[in-house]
């Protein structure tokens, strides 16, 4: 009898360990293809970032990668929807900040080079 509730439990937790999680990231997956319409930001398993032009009748894309150039991708290669806006937002920050480090720097090296010489000169 106790060998049979061990067995139950073993199942249970394989459940809610394993199949459980992997059937939920499958429908994640699946919601998300669903919503490919023509217009979408989209960045496929090997790594393209492109723009849906056409849905095709089968389910296939085609993607414009470059201005001009388009590729026919098979809708189970999307690795991920991805928003352009947010992907602007986020670089503008660090090309600020890459802007004021330099001037930074040269500060920071005129007040160690004042502090070695003030250090250099002979007491």
């Amino acid at each position: 009898m106790s060998f049979l509730i061990v067995i139950i439990v073993m199942f249970a937790l394989m459940y809610l360990l394993v199949l459980r999680p992997q059937r939920q990231r499958q429908l994640a997956q699946q919601r998300m293809l669903d919503r490919i319409v023509a217009g979408t930001g989209i960045l496929t398993a090997g790594g393209i970032y492109g723009t849906v032009e056409e849905v095709d009748d089968d389910g296939d894309l085609w993607v414009e990668i470059a201005e001009g150039v388009s590729v026919h991708v098979a809708r189970r290669s999307v690795g991920s929807v991805i928003d352009y806006v947010e992907e602007e937002e986020e670089h503008e920050p660090e090309v600020e900040a890459a802007e004021e480090e330099p001037e930074a720097i040269v500060e920071e090296e005129s007040e160690a080079a004042g502090e070695r010489s003030a250090a250099e000169e002979p007491r």
